[in-house]
């Protein structure tokens, strides 16, 4: 067989076989990038939506309850001021440490300073602390059961580093608290 190239208008050359008929090649138009995004868009809007999974459709029939917390019965913790056991100001609550149900173990508190200097981060137990809610008569607030003195030689709270909580000593003759801290050196 032989082969014969043929130029036309569109193609700058053509290959056809001898003895099969010659059709044109059409050519492909091209549209624009923005023709082609707006038909790519309308198709993905106009298209019939996916069928939801078992999860998705349990969570669309199944609203979650709604709950009440009456009013001056809860006191916002993050951001609130820390009273001493003298009534002044001596922390704010910084952060919240929580075991894996959801128990609070331990507040990290910017402790100490003046107008923003000298202030250090230190974690302590969440028994350290006494909460009034706002509809408590006295008003509402954080207590802090611990005195400067006594949080005066603990580490400052690194986060990635092993977490030490000042915790308020047992009373004389009580036994040790289960839920005290484990040591820095964690458990043997």
């Amino acid at each position: 067989m032989s082969t014969a190239k043929h130029a036309t208008p569109r193609d700058s050359f053509t290959t056809v076989t001898a003895g099969t008929p010659r059709r044109p090649r059409r050519r492909r138009e091209r549209r624009p990038v923005a023709v082609r995004c707006a038909l790519l868009a309308s198709a993905l809007v106009f298209s019939p939506p996916a069928a939801p999974s078992a999860d998705e459709a349990t969570e669309a029939v199944t609203p979650a309850v709604r709950e009440s917390i009456p009013d001056g019965t809860a006191v916002r913790v993050l951001g609130r001021d820390v009273k001493g056991p003298s009534g002044q100001v001596v922390a704010q609550v910084v952060n919240v440490l929580v075991d894996g149900s959801g128990r609070p173990l331990a507040a990290v508190l910017d402790y100490g300073g003046f107008m923003g200097v000298g202030k250090r981060r230190v974690a302590v137990a969440w028994r350290a602390l006494s909460f009034v809610p706002g509809g408590t008569p006295g008003g509402s607030g954080i207590t802090l059961g611990l005195t400067r003195d006594q949080l005066k030689g603990f580490p400052d709270h690194k986060d990635g580093e092993p977490i030490v909580v000042a915790a308020p000593p047992a009373p004389p003759g009580a036994p040790a608290s289960p839920d005290a801290a484990p040591s820095a050196t964690g458990p043997k």
